[in-house]
């Protein structure tokens, strides 16, 4: 569990969230405003999960509905005397920070919150570039997109923030990996990172601009696989 200054500086690390003060502001009323639309056991599950210090903030009887994510917004808005759009992304930083540092907040939040919110707390890296990104900007690859790119490229290791595959071969096969592996990099406009191992190398893909895995990621990682299937084997 994190401490309540562990949150605030955390909240406060996120693009877009001012300082250490506004996150001191954003925590408790956020916290405030879901526990108020959640049931008697989600509020229970919540409070344990939290700081001492916070805790007094999950108080509610459940009566009242739980609103889509602009009604929560207009809430958070008037507590914290800020446009309902700003108090949307500062619920979604506090969602986000609350179940990277307690995972275990994950299941019951995301079951419990509007969808738009829900795919916050399930998935706050995925959401991140659902829904802020730019157009021009590429895609963060959710969870389940890493779990579907594992069953079909089983050598590849890791999550939402970077995937890793490493390759053992002998060295009059290594440089033409490499160069096979520049040329797609070439034409995608999108290469990987590699360090080289004693059996080997290891590849790592990852967009720096968005700090994570996102779908031009899988379709390079995808490419190496198939120069590592025709190299490897001779071609």
């Amino acid at each position: 569990m994190a401490t309540h200054q562990e949150l605030v500086d955390g909240i406060a690390a996120h693009d877009m969230v001012t300082d250490a003060a506004e996150a001191r502001r954003a925590l408790p009323s956020i916290i405030a405003a879901l526990a108020r639309h959640l049931d008697a056991g989600s509020r229970d599950q919540l409070a344990r999960h939290l700081p001492a210090s916070l805790r007094d903030e999950v108080h509610g009887d459940g009566a009242q509905p739980l609103p889509e994510s602009g009604g929560l917004a207009q809430e958070v808005a008037l507590d914290l005397g800020c446009p309902p759009e700003r108090a949307l992304h500062l619920a979604r930083v506090v969602l986000a920070e609350l179940v990277s540092t307690d995972p275990d907040l994950k299941e019951m939040l995301s079951s419990a919150l509007p969808r738009e919110l829900a795919q916050w707390a399930a998935d706050p890296v995925g959401a991140a570039g659902r829904t802020d990104a730019p157009t021009d900007t590429p895609t963060r690859i959710s969870e389940d997109d890493v779990a579907a790119m594992r069953q079909r490229l089983p050598e590849w290791e890791g999550d939402t923030s970077r995937l890793s595959r490493s390759v053992e071969l002998p060295p009059e096969r290594l440089r033409p990996l490499l160069t096979q592996v520049d040329r797609e990099a070439h034409a995608l406009k999108h290469g990987p990172r590699y360090e080289d191992t004693p059996e080997g190398v290891r590849f790592t893909v990852r967009t720096e601009s968005v700090d994570a895995v996102t779908e031009l990621d899988l379709e390079l990682a995808e490419r190496i696989e198939a120069a590592i299937t025709e190299i490897g084997s001779g071609g």
